[in-house]
């Protein structure tokens, strides 16, 4: 595979290593990391409520419910993120004209990566949880095969955090066959408008098809509210970091090469920036009288979004101890992700015995949450070292091997041809005396 390069190489960024290597968990970035621990922990914070038994009302304007409301918003950072981390191979590969990343070997890293920690932690939630939340044999199928989010209903019916999974799941899918339906039609180097303009496109598609759900669902709940949280719909929550992938190609080529700097010098003031637009999605999320107007909170959301996933990209790597505990926290993202939705299942509504001070206020809101962070931190920690981590080194090894296999075939390194016999067009030199 070749190497898809930016001529900037201050910050130790996606596009600097090969394509192929780019999409493995070999290759990390702590600042991507710690955009990884900000979302889960943003997620677990918006959750940890639930201790108190109570849900938030999210019409509320109070800012503390506000933030709290909105914590949830962390899964679309997630989606902003895999759109970077996930296409960018693809785009900057299409952009230089070289190979694609090889499929099986991108497939294997994907199912090993979401897989085996879900499997674990569905079984947990389906069996352990005080009320049962599979009451027919064909929602095992379903769920198990990460197709849940695909009948309506069934989106968090057993662990309610996994409605995300099955969007990123077919995002995994989509990714590479769009590639390879673009490299078919356009074979050679791809510029920066072509990419651009196809992103936003696609951006304005989605936010299209989500407003036809809107539409749908005053009329038919279910079937709307299903259709606003499918991948066509979700989907332009993945294009801010498709853009990132984009810009980040051509970061020193004129006015994308002037926001490049600006994200690199100052900080403050494009965080700043996401802040405002965060904050815009969060007082459209209190429209719940209008999906039209509380969807439209995806449009803030996604470019907040971007931002932070841009100033990741943008910001040289640091090695301080914040920054390094930071990314530790984002290895474990997804396990924090999924381990303080299953506690939560096991605890409310039934055993709130189990959560200290299960009553309001901002003292028991405090417990609450350290209470579900240290739990969540301790399984997410032994889940990493004791199952994904040795599933992904294993991927990782598997896929290597087998590209090695398929380079030099099953009998070792290809032979030379005998001298004097031609290989394609060209004749064998002679051996040397």
């Amino acid at each position: 595979m070749g190497v898809a390069t930016t001529v900037d190489g201050a910050s130790a960024g996606l596009h600097e290593r090969p394509v192929e290597a780019a999409t493995s968990e070999a290759f990390r970035s702590t600042n991507l990391d710690i955009v990884r621990a900000v979302a889960a922990l943003a997620v677990l914070t918006g959750h940890s409520y639930i201790l108190s038994g109570h849900y938030l009302n999210p019409a509320e304007l109070r800012p503390d419910h506000l933030l709290l409301t909105n914590m949830a918003a962390g899964v679309w950072l997630f989606f902003a993120l895999s759109g970077y981390l996930i296409a960018g191979p693809h785009i900057a590969a299409l952009a230089a004209g070289r190979p694609l990343p090889d499929l099986r070997s991108y497939a294997l890293r994907r199912v090993s990566r979401i897989y085996p920690l879900y499997l674990v932690a569905f079984l947990i939630a389906a069996l352990v949880a005080p009320i049962s939340p599979i009451s027919h044999w064909w929602q095992w199928p379903v769920h198990l095969t990460l197709l849940h989010n695909l009948v309506p209903g069934e989106e968090q019916a057993v662990l309610f955090a996994s409605w995300t999974l099955t969007i990123e799941a077919l995002f995994y899918l989509v990714v590479p066959i769009a590639a390879r339906a673009v490299r078919r039609v356009h074979p050679g180097p791809i510029g920066l408008a072509p990419l651009t303009g196809g992103v936003l496109a696609l951006w304005a598609g989605s936010l299209v098809l989500t407003a036809m759900a809107d539409v749908v669902q005053p009329t038919h709940i279910k079937v709307g509210l299903w259709l606003r949280f499918l991948l066509p719909s979700t989907l332009c929550m993945f294009c801010p970091g498709l853009l990132v992938s984009v810009a980040a190609l051509h970061r020193e080529d004129g006015r994308v090469g002037r926001v490049w700097r600006s994200l690199r010098d100052r900080p403050l003031a494009w965080l700043a920036l996401a802040g405002v637009f965060g904050l815009m999605g969060c007082l459209l999320e209190t429209r719940t009288w209008s999906s039209f107007i509380y969807d439209a909170e995806r449009i803030p959301f996604a470019v907040a979004s971007g931002i932070v996933v841009a100033l990741a990209v943008a910001q040289p790597e640091r090695r301080s101890l914040p920054f390094r505990i930071g990314a530790a926290l984002g290895l474990v993202s997804y396990g924090i992700y999924l381990w303080q939705a299953v506690i939560l299942q096991i605890v409310f509504p039934k055993r709130l015995w189990l959560a200290p001070l299960a009553r309001t206020g901002p003292l028991p809101l405090l417990v609450h949450w350290l209470y579900l962070l240290a739990l969540t931190l301790v399984l997410s920690t032994v889940s990493w070292f004791v199952l994904e981590r040795p599933v992904m080194t294993w991927a990782r090894q598997y896929a290597r091997r087998q590209r090695q296999r398929r380079l030099t075939g099953p009998a070792g390194p290809p032979l030379r041809p005998p001298v004097g016999t031609t290989s394609g067009t060209e004749r064998s030199p002679a051996p040397s005396r």
